[in-house]
């Protein structure tokens, strides 16, 4: 039999493999969501396709809202309402708290960003699996130790939130900016008595005239909290999720 039709045939059936997969995943994802165990804000994996040269392929719905990255930089006046932030926040650490919690082992994130996070048309954000840590969001130990821990994931969650707060990204590209990493320029405003300068304007003009001020603050603190350079001080998923739900009330 020549060679190319032999390449051929093999590539039909491996077509036909595959997609038979997916239809079974599918058919999984849908009886888990039926039966109540689809994890909560997370991003559902229906499928993974390993080609025969090692490439690897993840299917996962579209989310037309895009990711939360895009949502903060397109400046959407919804990006500084509180409930947003308050629904964002607790959507994404619900997500977290299940890769962390829920199983024997603990799961790691290891990449959490805000281009990571997606939102459904609701604001709900459902966190995308990905790996290795980067600038910006990376937690300080990580510079002498490559392995991510849970710890190291709640310090990306702290970045997050304070990104949010601050309507900026994490980590500035620029080699002469002040605040390369959003931490250290929040600690350099806290020593200076201008904490109110790093917050989005609009967030700080909304929570005056809501009276919001102080959840604010406990919103900051929080977040402060997560980024302690000091793995062992930071609280753990369970504690920020607790903290959120009273902070939002």
């Amino acid at each position: 039999m020549p060679r190319k039709l032999v390449n051929a045939v093999l590539f039909a059936v491996l077509g036909v493999v595959v997609a038979l997969f997916l239809c079974y995943s599918v058919r999984c994802y849908r009886r888990r969501r039926r039966r109540g165990r689809a994890p909560p804000n997370l991003v559902p994996i229906r499928a993974l396709y390993v080609g025969p040269r090692g490439e690897k392929l993840l299917v996962h719905p579209f989310y037309a809202a895009g990711s939360l990255r895009r949502f903060l930089q397109e400046g959407i006046n919804d990006s500084q309402r509180w409930e947003i932030i308050c629904k964002l926040s607790i959507g994404i650490v619900k997500g977290l708290d299940h890769l962390h919690t829920r199983s024997q082992k603990p799961i790691i994130h290891g990449n959490l960003k805000t281009s990571n996070i997606m939102l459904d048309a609701d604001f709900q954000p459902r966190d995308m699996l990905e790996t290795a840590a980067v600038q910006g969001y990376k937690a300080p130990e990580l510079i002498k130790m490559r392995e991510v821990t849970r710890e190291s994931d709640v310090y990306s969650l702290g970045v997050i939130l304070l990104e949010m707060l601050a309507q900026k990204e994490a980590a500035n590209d620029s080699p002469n900016a002040r605040d390369i990493h959003l931490p250290a320029s929040f600690k350099d405003l806290v020593l200076e008595r201008k904490i109110a300068d790093a917050f989005g304007s609009g967030l700080i003009q909304q929570s005056k005239n809501s009276g919001n001020e102080a959840k604010l603050n406990a919103f900051f603190e929080l977040a402060t909290a997560c980024c302690n350079p000091s793995p062992s001080l930071r609280p753990d998923s369970k504690r920020i999720l607790k903290r959120l739900e009273e902070i939002s009330r």
